[in-house]
């Protein structure tokens, strides 16, 4: 999903990596010790550029295309421990108006043509399309 800049920009955040592997397993701090961190692992949107060019400097380069940017702030490893990615905390509760669109990514027979059937049945009550890639 991608949501709208407009419904959710005043109250999210981004912290530089798994907020738990970071804070317990990196930091040795508790969950409540987090508040407490040194400068520079979180942000707010508006300051999400600088939380980005901050964790990712040195991988950046000037050859470096638009689509290859999403392997850089998203990139599995072997275990969820593993994974490494810029996390992002939306504080509220989420509706269907906070949606800009809906994209699915299909691999295989999944998800099945009936649920997508039925997920842009339900899409187009709200004037939205479903795309699929």
């Amino acid at each position: 999903m991608e949501l709208k800049d407009r419904m959710v920009a005043h109250r999210t955040s981004l912290f530089e990596d798994n907020n738990v592997v970071f804070t317990v397993y990196e930091q040795k701090a508790t969950m409540a010790g987090a508040e407490s961190l040194e400068p520079g692992h979180q942000a707010v949107w508006e300051e999400c550029e600088k939380l980005c060019i901050a964790k990712l400097a040195p991988r950046l380069h000037s050859a470096l295309k638009s689509e290859d940017f999403l392997q850089l702030v998203l990139e599995p490893g072997l275990t969820t421990r593993d994974d490494k990615f810029i996390e992002t905390h939306i504080w509220g509760s989420l509706t269907i108006r906070s949606v800009a669109r809906v994209r699915i990514h299909r691999k295989r027979h999944r998800p099945l043509k009936a649920a997508i059937a039925d997920l842009k049945r339900l899409l187009k009550q709200y004037n939205m399309d479903l795309e699929i890639l």
